[in-house]
């Protein structure tokens, strides 16, 4: 038998999007965090505050009424887009990542053994050795990469 789903109340004036866990006692202040931690988009599943009628103290709980539903899917559908974009942008970046780092593990630098063995310098050391072969070693700080649209001839 499929479990149930709760009920999530809702009150605009006594709830807390942050703190609330949707029950009687800690509702939540906003249809839309209701339907984000409920996830799901069906009516039935929430309950709006609405002002007690004449003679009535506790609180009344009705269905959102269908502006308001309206109003919140639209909100949600948008942020699940959102999501949904985002996390395609995250598996192409790290897919080409990978790629890049391939080709880079492809490169092969190979010393002329007809040239003298080049001397291990530091940068500051350069001029002095002037007419010298001299292999540099440097810390790079920063590297920023530069657009596509830079590298063109």
């Amino acid at each position: 038998m499929a479990e149930k789903q709760p009920l999530y109340h809702i009150c605009a004036t006594d709830g807390d999007d942050n703190a609330g866990d949707g029950s009687v006692m800690k509702p939540i202040k906003s249809l839309f965090r209701a339907m984000q931690l409920a996830d799901s988009i069906e009516a039935d599943l929430f309950r709006v505050s609405a002002p007690p009628k004449d003679g009535e103290v506790a609180k009344q709980w009705e269905k959102p009424s269908k502006s308001a539903m309206k109003k919140a899917v639209g909100r949600w559908e948008e942020e699940r887009r959102k999501r949904d974009k985002a996390g395609k942008k995250a598996a192409e970046s790290a897919d080409n990542n990978e790629k890049r780092l391939d080709e880079a593990k492809k490169i092969q630098l190979r010393l002329d053994p007809t040239l003298p063995v080049p001397k291990r310098v530091k940068i500051r050391e350069c001029p002095e050795l002037s007419g010298h072969r001299v292999k540099v070693f440097a810390f790079v700080h920063r590297i920023r990469q530069q657009r596509k649209h830079f590298l063109k001839s």
